[in-house]
């Protein structure tokens, strides 16, 4: 079990300090106030300056740090997916816009094996399945 403590933005937007109890990398508990020191745990302080927070969720992400997951390559995205998480977005969905079928294939095979080893939840496809008619900044040649 591992106890991480350290100020956090309670619900009327006051700081005050919690405690995060971790167990084998699922939140077991949390506790209002400082860490506890006749807690089992082991204990992880915060720096100063820094916010206790949920991780954040991006379920519509084309990339980042130079990187456009629809036409990078597996390290370059896997490379931005880690630059990403270090930001504190801690799940997020690699997006590809409406292209050729090929092109879509391809960046589904590259984004599946970053999926099946956790670095991402999931492909989020912008198309084909748009209606040409409203496919706002899609290429309509490219919709259904």
């Amino acid at each position: 079990m591992t106890a991480v403590s350290g100020t956090t933005l309670n619900e009327d937007g006051h700081l005050e300090e919690a405690t995060i109890y971790l167990s084998r990398g699922t939140i077991d508990r949390v506790r209002l106030g400082p860490l506890d020191h006749g807690d089992a745990a082991e204990p992880v302080r915060l720096p100063e300056g820094h916010i206790l927070a949920p991780g954040f969720v991006d379920l519509h992400c084309h990339g980042g740090f130079g990187v456009d997951f629809p036409t990078s390559d597996a390290g370059s995205a896997r490379e931005a997916i880690s630059r990403i998480h270090q930001t504190g977005t801690t799940t997020l969905l690699a997006s590809l816009v409406t292209a050729a079928p090929a092109a879509l294939v391809a960046g589904a095979e590259r984004f599946a094996a970053l999926a099946e080893a956790g670095l991402i939840a999931g492909i989020h496809l912008e198309g084909p399945f748009l209606s040409s008619v409203r496919c706002g900044a899609q290429n309509p040649d490219r919709t259904g």
